[in-house]
């Protein structure tokens, strides 16, 4: 005689473990949150690459420098690399008198921790690579200092405008050049006296 199975209204599940019902809650709420992390960062960079976004970043990047420096800064374009790596085209630095300092065709920076780094106080590079620059360093007869010098005196230390506990503290590993030119010019008795440094 064939067995009946039984209904399945008396089949009854065996009451869960009391332990076990809220780590599943609680480990439904972290895949949620670290769900939501991620696709927020995702869409993040994704926003970050957009031409409107991208001016509107260059915009900022340029004003900070050109007030932080006190000098005139110009920018084309730049590029967040997996929040890691920023890379900045036709990056210009004008020197006290208004001439090119530095040119640089693409000055790309690897962090060695992340772009929001830069939201703390310090921020750590890994590598600063320039590439297609060109780097003119002038000198006045009497001046003490050449532009490059005054240029890397002013931007060491604290500027008027940076409150005391304001700015960032960047530290650099490596310094990488790729077809780069130091083109110093001396003037001495209104002549000029040009030269290449490779």
């Amino acid at each position: 005689m064939p067995t009946e199975l039984p209904n399945k209204d008396v089949i009854r599940r065996k009451p869960d473990n009391k332990f076990w019902t809220p780590v599943r809650k609680i480990w439904r709420r972290v895949e949620n949150v670290v769900f939501g992390l991620a696709l927020l960062l995702v869409l993040l960079y994704f926003i970050l690459q957009m031409p409107g976004v991208q001016n509107w970043l260059v915009q900022k990047v340029v004003r900070y420098l050109s007030e932080e420096w006190q000098t005139e800064v110009s920018l084309k374009r730049i590029d967040l690399e997996f929040f890691d790596n920023v890379v900045l085209e036709g990056f210009f630095i004008a020197d006290e008198k208004g001439d090119t300092l530095l040119f640089a065709s693409r000055l790309d920076a690897g962090m060695k921790s992340n772009f929001f780094a830069f939201l703390g106080n310090e921020a750590e590079i890994d590598h600063i690579g320039l590439t297609g620059a060109r780097v003119y360093i002038n000198r006045e007869e009497g001046d003490a200092k050449n532009t490059l010098k005054t240029f890397l005196a002013k931007i060491s230390k604290p500027s008027g405008n940076k409150k005391q506990s304001g700015g960032i503290k960047l530290s650099i590993q490596n310094l990488l050049l790729n077809d780069v030119l130091f083109i110093k010019d001396i003037s001495t008795n209104n002549k000029k006296n040009p030269g290449i440094i490779d």
